[in-house]
Formats: structure tokens, C-alpha cells, sequence
């Protein structure tokens, strides 16, 4: 399956889910900021758009990440975009009627990553975020706050995997009730 068509795929799963949230009581969230993976020096964006499902603190999320550096002394631009499914609890004590502060958020990705517009090549991710987000709101309204976010990426056919990080603003949506 062409990148295109994973992509879109993945689009279409985020969109289609019920729009009912139990999570962390939001609909979705979408967050982006800098960040770099090490293995070689590369610094770039990474974005994540997710998509909460009506199984408890179950979401369902995109990931696109764009980086330039070097790497064996060649200078790349790697191009990343995955797909997968990441598990959101609280730290502390859980609220009924308002969304927790601090959450902690592993993940799984599945997708591929380009190099120098070459063709992609299958990659795997597993990794987790810690969000902080911004004063107490109520479990259905929307939300800004901070992520920081970390994975490691098996990137198949290539003797360089990747470790990211990023520092990202999150924006998390409200639902009707």
C-alpha cells in the first residue's frame, strides 16, 4: 500500500470514530511543535492528531514528522507519517466532571518514513507522551496545554533507527454532551 493510501486510510479511521469520548472526557486532540531524533542529528516538526474512541482512554491517532540533518555525514530529510493507537491514563486522582492536569499517554505506531524522496520503508514505533495541560476545565470543554512526547522507530531495512522527542502545544477539543 503507497504512503498516500496508508495516510488517507488512517484519515478516514480518525474521522469516522463516534464522536462520544470517555477518555479524559475530550473529543480529539491535535498538537505540534519541535523536536529532533538522535541516532543521527536531526531536527524538525512533529505533529499528532487524535481522535478519542468510545472505549475507555482509547484514542486513535495520526503522526507526521519532518526532519532535516545529517546522517553519516549526508545531509536527509526524513519525512515520517504513521498511524496507531495510544492508551491515556491520569496521574492522581481522576475527576469525575473535570479533565485530569497531568496525563500520561503510551502509544503504538505503524507507517514509514522517506528519505530524500526515496521510497518509503515499512517503520515501526512505540513510545509515550506526558501532557500537562493548562487549568481546570470541565471534561467536555476544549483545553490548550504542553506535551512532551518520545519514541523509538524501527525503520525496516535500515541499520539507522531513530529515537524522537518533541516539545508540543496540545490543543484538545470539547464534545457535546
Amino acid at each position: 500500500m503507497s504512503i498516500r493510501r496508508t495516510g488517507l486510510l488512517v484519515l478516514v479511521i480518525v474521522l469516522l470514530a463516534p464522536a462520544a469520548a470517555f477518555a479524559t472526557g475530550h473529543n480529539a486532540d491535535l498538537s505540534g511543535g519541535g523536536g529532533g531524533a538522535s541516532g543521527s542529528k536531526f531536527w524538525g516538526f512533529h505533529e499528532v492528531i487524535a481522535k478519542t474512541c468510545p472505549q475507555r482512554k482509547l484514542a486513535v491517532l495520526g503522526d507526521l514528522s519532518i526532519y532535516k540533518g545529517s546522517e553519516n555525514g549526508i545531509e536527509q530529510t526524513l519525512i515520517g507519517w504513521m498511524g496507531g493507537v495510544r492508551w491515556t491514563f491520569a496521574l492522581g486522582p481522576e475527576k469525575r466532571d473535570t479533565n485530569p492536569r497531568v496525563t500520561v499517554s503510551p502509544h503504538a505506531l505503524v507507517g514509514a518514513f522517506h528519505t530524500n524522496g526515496a521510497a518509503g520503508v515499512f517503520s515501526f514505533a512505540a513510545g509515550g507522551a506526558v501532557d500537562f495541560m493548562l487549568g481546570n476545565h470541565a471534561s467536555n470543554d476544549a483545553g490548550w496545554g504542553a506535551r512532551f512526547m518520545t519514541d523509538y522507530v524501527v525503520r525496516h531495512g535500515d541499520a539507522h533507527n531513530l529515537t524522537r522527542f518533541s516539545f508540543d502545544a496540545v490543543y484538545q477539543f470539547g464534545h457535546k454532551q
